[in-house]
């Protein structure tokens, strides 16, 4: 009878599995700290049914590919997920609606407390809510890398981030910023670290369109 039980819930899990498969892509190399969780498309869905299928492997990366996520379905998501150590996010939906729920804001404390995370990356960065939530979401991280379009956003999320490094972030010491601007960021940013005194052990190094920055407190 035991063994009867689990074969039911072994076809369950693998219908589940195949209805989602649009949606949802399971990841396995051999080596097992590799295993990743791929978003597809523009995801709301039933978290119960698909943790069957979380529980059973052990997921260290969650890649959103679509192209944007709201952060309540985020949340959720990342607490079938409490082995992860990356997260990578094309874009994050704050909008719809902005505010997030009780229900949520208890989710998201939960989430924070447990979280692995010491790598992010950012696609699409279009204003500072969007790192603040990450910060939130990972206070573990290590490793942030962003994608950015607009100058005046590199130098306001940089600020912030540093301003906020010391009581919330402590492990954050690498930033890595995507910019069609290398160059003239990377003057402009080490004339505001300077001027505003918000790092004193830094460096800087630009890498194609990549800017490393690297500090210490």
């Amino acid at each position: 009878m035991h063994h009867r039980s689990n074969l039911i819930n072994a076809r369950i899990s693998i219908k589940i599995f195949v209805f989602y498969s649009r949606q949802l892509q399971i990841v396995k190399w051999n080596d097992s700290a590799a295993n990743q969780l791929t978003i597809t498309n523009t995801w709301s869905t039933s978290f119960n049914l698909i943790n069957p299928i979380l529980t059973k492997i052990d997921i260290f990366t969650l890649h959103v590919t679509c192209d944007k996520i709201f952060i309540g379905n985020l949340i959720q998501l990342m607490l079938y997920l409490p082995k992860l150590t990356s997260l990578i996010v094309s874009s994050l939906a704050l909008t719809h609606p902005r505010t997030l729920s009780t229900e949520d804001v208890e989710m998201l404390q939960e989430v924070s407390q447990n979280s692995r995370i010491t790598h992010v990356k950012l696609k699409r960065v279009f204003d500072l809510p969007e790192i603040h939530f990450l910060l939130q979401l990972c206070p573990s991280i290590e490793y942030f890398e962003m994608n950015f379009k607009n100058k005046d956003v590199i130098i306001k999320v940089v600020r912030y981030i540093l301003m906020k490094n010391v009581k919330y972030i402590p492990n954050l010491s690498t930033l890595c910023l995507r910019t069609d601007e290398p160059n003239s960021v990377m003057k402009e940013l080490k004339r505001i670290i300077d001027l505003e005194q918000l790092c004193q052990n830094y460096t800087m190094e630009q890498i194609d369109d990549k800017i490393y920055l690297k500090y210490t407190r």
